[in-house]
């Protein structure tokens, strides 16, 4: 990481910021949500992600059910409906926005978004657990303030 910063890399907030800054060619790379990329490529503009990085590290997303719901049986049926496959389908979206499913069993918008052939893999819980610490670090050895 210390060689990484002769490179004097350039930080953005947001990635539809990042993924626009490639796009007209301000930055030579970005990281970026395939699905943005997925969306910009559509759209027309000459862009690609890659999918090679073995894993890629994906963040995960939760559901969940307030202790003081008005309407808490409510709220359980629809958590369930949003993890079934119905639901699911309806999150990953078509073509024109896809999104990353959290069933295996629905199929990918976007051939190249299917999970089972992106070797994923989440944040560890050292990582996770510590992450403040790997923030300031970072943070350091970067000079970002």
């Amino acid at each position: 990481m210390k060689q990484m910063t002769q490179q004097e890399p350039q930080f953005r907030r947001g990635h539809a910021l990042i993924a626009q800054l490639v796009v007209a060619g301000e930055f030579p790379l970005g990281w970026a949500y395939s699905f943005r990329i997925e969306t910009m490529k559509q759209e027309g503009a000459p862009i690609e992600w890659i999918d090679t990085f073995n894993p890629i590290v994906v963040e995960l997303g939760g559901v969940g059910l307030s202790a003081k719901a008005k309407n808490p049986n409510s709220a359980k049926l629809f958590i369930d409906y949003v993890l079934s496959k119905e639901g699911q389908t309806i999150v990953r979206g078509g073509k024109r926005n896809p999104r990353n499913a959290s069933r295996k069993d629905v199929e990918p918008a976007i051939a190249k978004m299917d999970q089972s052939r992106v070797k994923s893999k989440r944040v560890p819980d050292e990582v996770e657990n510590n992450l403040e610490a790997y923030a300031r670090s970072y943070r350091e050895i970067f000079r970002i303030k």
